[in-house]
């Protein structure tokens, strides 16, 4: 239980709140075609010190042609390597807190095993997660 917590789903620019403490982007990034002006909305959008989380695939590494490779969704309008969306991060104006490897594998029924993968083995893994802050 998480008491006076508001939570929000969808698009963010339709909610009236001005100011948000934290927003989550769990493979969403790597599908909006202006990802600048997504960052810097986010950015905006955030309370000073508020947090800004996203996951997101990853096309460099030993991983990487095999990612390339295995995803066929037609919606990655992004296939850029971990550096890429670190630097996207910075360059925005978000101080990187924390970032990790993803290994992810698709279980049967359609739902996503996520494991982090932590020192040297981020760097050699198929997806990132970034801990952001303003």
């Amino acid at each position: 239980m998480l008491p006076d917590i508001r939570l929000f789903k969808g698009e963010f620019q339709s909610v009236d709140i001005k100011k948000f403490q934290i927003i989550v982007a769990f493979d969403v990034v790597e599908h909006i075609s202006n990802v600048r002006a997504l960052f810097k909305s986010v950015f905006d959008r955030l309370e000073p010190g508020g947090v800004f989380l996203f996951i997101c695939p990853v096309y460099d590494g030993p991983q990487g042609v095999v990612t390339r490779t295995l995803d066929r969704d037609e919606t990655h309008l992004h296939k850029e390597s971990r550096f890429w969306w670190l630097k996207l991060a910075e360059e925005s104006g978000f101080r990187i807190v924390k970032w990790t490897g993803v290994f992810r594998y698709l279980l049967p029924w359609k739902k996503m095993l996520h494991y982090e993968m932590k020192g040297v083995l981020k760097f050699t893994s198929p997806a990132i997660s970034v801990v952001c802050k303003k």
